[in-house]
């Protein structure tokens, strides 16, 4: 059902322009190179006359320092049925329609997630081994009505849920972000505002060691009509067919 409210509410008001990554390596960098462990089982569907252009994310190379060899960071999540990857950035769509600031859906997928992830432990890059608790696990909504919701489907004191800008320069292993809308056309100021590819970076960027965004199947729009908007949506198209999987 969609949710009270007007725009106002929104975690963050400012048109597009969202927060500059405050910190770590951009987790939308090098999605041009394929590196995802996640293999789309559907073909990608372009968006209608898109122009073909340069890599949105310019990629940088790392350079190790000398005679260094860091251990890898990441999740240990003890179910075998389990499908989440130890680290980088995976998509979990979820079936909902008429969601316009909150989604009931999404916050109870995110209650399964948190759950699981509290059996677990995560692994520093220093190869130190520890349990992952509530202040671990970050999780972002784009909208205040959304954060109410997933706190109250989680009904845990002590969880780390807000928007965007709350978390400015505060990191943990995990970071889930919320999508709420289920189509681009529900999602209040547009697809410039949700998926603002700064405001996804600086979301997506808290995470040490796993990104797992949750969002519509539907989140896609061919009809989009500005070269800016083109690219938000190529960029779209290329986390879900490169990194969704099915979460049970």
């Amino acid at each position: 059902d969609r949710a009270g409210g007007d725009d106002r509410d929104g975690g963050d008001d400012r048109e597009g322009g969202g927060d500059r990554a405050g910190g770590g390596d951009s987790v939308l960098e090098g999605q041009e190179d394929n590196l995802s462990p996640f293999r789309s089982t559907q073909p990608i569907i372009p968006a209608k006359n898109v122009i073909p252009t340069k890599p949105i994310i310019p990629t940088q190379p790392i350079i190790p320092a000398k005679n260094v060899i860091p251990a890898k960071a990441g999740i240990h999540i003890p179910s075998p049925a389990s499908e989440l990857p130890e680290s980088g950035l995976c998509f979990i769509p979820v079936e909902h329609s008429g969601n316009v600031h909150a989604s009931i859906e999404e916050a109870e997928v995110i209650s399964t997630l948190y759950k699981e992830l509290l059996k677990s432990k995560w692994r520093n890059r220093d190869g130190q081994i520890a349990p992952i608790t509530k202040k671990e696990i970050l999780i972002v909504a784009p909208y205040n009505f959304q954060v109410a919701c997933i706190k109250n489907t989680l009904g845990m004191e002590g969880a780390r849920v807000a928007s965007v800008d709350k978390f400015q320069g505060q990191e943990a292993p995990v970071c889930i972000l919320s999508l709420t809308a289920s189509t681009i056309q529900d999602a209040p100021r547009g697809i410039s505002f949700l998926l603002n590819k700064n405001r996804l970076n600086v979301a997506l960027s808290r995470a040490r060691c796993l990104s797992i965004i949750v969002g519509s199947k539907n989140l896609t729009d061919k009809n989009v009509s500005s070269i800016p908007n083109m690219e938000l949506m190529n960029l779209w198209y290329q986390i879900v067919s490169r990194h969704s999987l099915v979460f049970h």
